[in-house]
């Protein structure tokens, strides 16, 4: 199985606007790797950002949830793994 590119853009969508009250100026997924055996995506995306990552750190808080909800019933038994990755930079 594999993430369409229309889902794909659904999930960035969602990501960025989680990030939109702050100074973020572009959200993109970098990748998405389907793990079928452990029902898992794991989504990395870039965030470019002048903000520090403390800052955007409390703003992950729901962003699991948002994206879940974003990949609908298809995909709605998979967990989303969401590594964002600032500068150069990665924060879990």
């Amino acid at each position: 199985m594999q993430i369409n590119e229309a889902l794909t853009s659904e999930i960035e969508s969602v990501i960025a606007q989680r990030f939109e009250h702050m100074d973020v100026q572009k959200v993109t997924i970098e990748s998405i790797e389907v793990i079928e055996d452990r029902l898992e995506l794991r989504i990395v995306v870039l965030i470019e950002t002048t903000a520090d990552s403390e800052t955007l750190a409390d703003s992950y808080f729901g962003l699991t949830r948002r994206v879940k909800s974003a990949l609908g019933e298809t995909w709605r038994d998979f967990f989303p793994v969401i590594t964002p990755i600032i500068g150069n930079e990665a924060h879990a």
